[in-house]
């Protein structure tokens, strides 16, 4: 028997953030690429997502993407809907205009509250 919709959602509630730290694997440790690389895909296979620490990315570099994504959602709606979502899924996603309608965790009946604006390499 499955898991049940509300056991799912309980544990991704109760889910705790994976951090992975790439500090040992800088220092050359013994095993640290291995270690990392096992709670990557325990990261990712449990979980979905994850948190970098001790990566060695400079924090401007971090910072200027925000900056950016602060920018363009702060333009006008219809300078942003100039660039909206194509059939690849790429650019503008407007708010309340798309909505995940698969999701096992949710039983999505609405849009989605929220807009973003998608990049992707072939």
């Amino acid at each position: 028997m499955g898991v049940s919709l509300d056991q799912q959602r309980r544990a991704i509630a109760n889910a705790v953030i994976p951090v992975i730290d790439l500090g040992p694997y800088f220092a050359a440790d013994t095993g640290a690429l291995a270690a990392a690389a096992a709670d990557l895909r325990d990261a990712l296979e449990g979980i979905g997502f994850f948190i970098l620490v001790n990566h060695r990315v400079p924090q401007d570099l971090i910072d200027r993407p925000f900056a950016e994504a602060r920018r363009f959602h702060a333009q006008p709606q219809d300078v942003k809907m100039a660039l909206r979502m194509n059939e690849h899924n790429n650019c503008y996603m407007a708010i309340v205009k798309y909505a995940v309608w698969t999701s096992e965790v949710n039983a999505n009946e609405k849009p989605d509250l929220n807009e973003a604006f998608f990049i992707k390499i072939d």
